[in-house]
């Protein structure tokens, strides 16, 4: 059990005993959300590797945001399956928005710690956490690496951006 784990836990139960339960949510949510920045930070260095997830080794953006959300325990750990290196330069599928519907509900506006999603080649095929909106951290497959930008309003991820979304774990009333 981790230690964010327990002091998540401990607070929830100061404000349940306090009679404060609906801040509860409110506090948990803003706890998990600065918890998913500072984990995303901690890959900040990480090189870029296809289909894979090891702090400090290698990972691709698919995998950090996976990686990062089930280490925060906003998320179940998803099946990432098989996927080549180019695949969204010979398919539509939305492969990628749709394993993101699976655990995220889409936004008009986000927050720290949500996704954005970015289209290369013929679908979404870039997934980012955004530290505050234009701020974002991603593993960069043009740098070969995890590091925290900013999408400028002219710039090459401005006109690939697609959509924001956001953990059905924040979004109570969207949840099945």
């Amino acid at each position: 059990m981790s230690e964010s784990y327990l002091n998540r836990k401990c607070g929830e139960a100061i404000l349940a005993g306090a009679g404060l339960r609906g801040v509860t949510l409110a506090l948990r949510e803003d706890i998990e959300r600065d918890a998913v920045i500072a984990e995303a930070r901690s890959w900040i260095s990480t090189r870029f590797h296809h289909h894979a997830a090891v702090k400090g080794s290698g990972v691709d953006c698919a995998h950090l945001v996976a990686a990062v959300y089930t280490h925060c325990g906003v998320i179940d750990a998803p099946a990432i399956g098989f996927y080549t290196e180019n695949w969204f330069q010979h398919e539509t599928t939305e492969r990628l928005q749709h394993a993101v519907a699976a655990c995220c509900v889409p936004v008009d506006r986000p927050e720290r710690g949500d996704l954005a999603l970015f289209r290369f080649g013929h679908a979404s095929a870039h997934a980012a956490i955004v530290t505050d909106w234009r701020g974002i951290i991603h593993a960069d497959r043009t740098r070969m690496v995890v590091c925290e930008d900013y999408v400028d309003e002219r710039g090459p991820l401005e006109r690939r951006f697609t959509g924001w979304w956001s953990p059905k774990r924040w979004h109570p009333e969207a949840a099945p």
